[in-house]
């Protein structure tokens, strides 16, 4: 394990806070999970339509280096891994 280094239940409490992780194993660089709440989040919002069946939940999405957002369940390596780091948010240049 190394400095920056965290468990499992860490990683998820950052999550939480808005923040984002991914694993020193995973291979896919650029690759981090998020946590997504349709509704409160004004980066990832959505709105119902008249004939949408039931209500959206928050939930964890893996974001891909190609940009693409999966839903992401934990597998047993993930949650015992103890080598989650957090990822750096670079702010995104405001246009004026």
């Amino acid at each position: 394990m190394e400095m920056n280094d965290m468990d499992f239940g860490a990683a998820l409490a950052i999550l939480k806070e808005g923040g984002r992780v991914y694993r020193r194993a995973w291979r896919d660089k650029g690759s981090f999970l998020l946590y997504v709440d349709p509704y409160a989040s004004d980066q990832y919002s959505v709105r119902e339509k008249p004939n949408m069946v039931g209500t959206l939940f928050h939930h964890i999405v893996l974001k891909t280096a190609d940009n693409a957002m999966i839903p992401w369940t934990p597998s047993q390596l993930d949650m015992l891994g103890c080598d989650w780091i957090e990822e750096a948010i670079v702010a995104e240049p405001v246009a004026e």
